[in-house]
């Protein structure tokens, strides 16, 4: 069986083509909370980790910042190469960063930290690069428990309706980082202070209730190996469930549905 970190990868480089239409119309709503927090970029250096197909490090750059952005994924970065020319990015694991100690004045990070084996590494990692006063600044999906509307109809679905003793590969609890203090015990251990988060929601939308499990099949890695993992008899039936969950979120404008988000942002000492 494939590891956590060898599933993450290899689902994103599966899912990269689809991720701009599918996802980034989602996760790309925390890039404004973000910059909130981080304040002025003009002439600052920014490193943007699990950076997907680019739109934070082209927005970051816009506003004057110098940016370098991973991913581990390599389509996601050709595919970011092809569509943002003024920042660098490179195939590169949040949890080996290769740059030198204290290069960076911001590290941000949207929605991608779910996808990483180890947080405290990730955090002690983002530490090590950051200038002395540098500022890191993430979102991570609240849980469903914790206002996360859309991942609760997902997850409640597949609970009804799934096989969930299907084989998967040893994860991280999901919701850790949208745990404020949780995250708040990492960064202060990763050389944190002035450690503060903020709640915001985030709209997940599609064109119909069907295009629901499109997202989930082709733009997100857990649920779509849960779904690819089901009896082709189960699965059709998962997906129809789906569907009569998403229907009364449908409008004119298609399917909408919010999920609440945490922004987490610290001051490395």
């Amino acid at each position: 069986m494939q590891s956590f970190a060898e599933a993450e990868r290899s689902g994103w480089e599966r899912n990269a083509a689809r991720y701009d239409s599918l996802v980034g119309p989602a996760t790309n709503q925390g890039i404004g909370p973000i910059f909130d927090r981080i304040g002025d970029l003009a002439g600052k250096r920014l490193l943007d980790i699990a950076c997907g197909t680019g739109d934070l490090a082209g927005a970051a750059a816009a506003r004057g910042a110098q940016v370098d952005a991973i991913d581990f994924a390599a389509p996601m970065i050709e595919a970011a190469r092809t569509k943002i020319a003024n920042a660098s990015f490179q195939v590169a694991d949040c949890l080996d960063l290769p740059y030198a100690d204290e290069t960076f004045d911001a590290v941000t990070c949207c929605f991608g930290l779910l996808h990483v084996a180890d947080n405290a590494a990730a955090m002690a990692q983002a530490a090590r690069v950051l200038k002395p006063g540098g500022k890191i600044a993430y979102t991570a999906w609240c849980s469903p428990q914790d206002g996360g509307a859309f991942l609760g109809m997902v997850f409640g679905t597949f609970g009804k309706h799934a096989d969930m003793e299907v084989e998967l590969p040893p994860a991280p609890p999901m919701f850790e980082l949208a745990d404020a203090t949780r995250s708040a015990e990492l960064l202060t251990q990763a050389g944190f202070t002035d450690v503060a988060s903020d709640r915001f929601e985030v709209s997940w939308t599609a064109p119909d209730a069907d295009g629901v499990a499109a997202i989930l099949n082709d733009g997100l890695v857990r649920a779509g190996l849960i779904l690819r993992a089901q009896t082709p008899e189960r699965r059709a039936q998962v997906l129809a469930a789906l569907a009569d969950a998403a229907r009364p979120h449908v409008t004119g404008n298609g399917f909408a549905m919010t999920n609440s988000a945490l922004l987490v942002t610290a001051t490395k000492r």
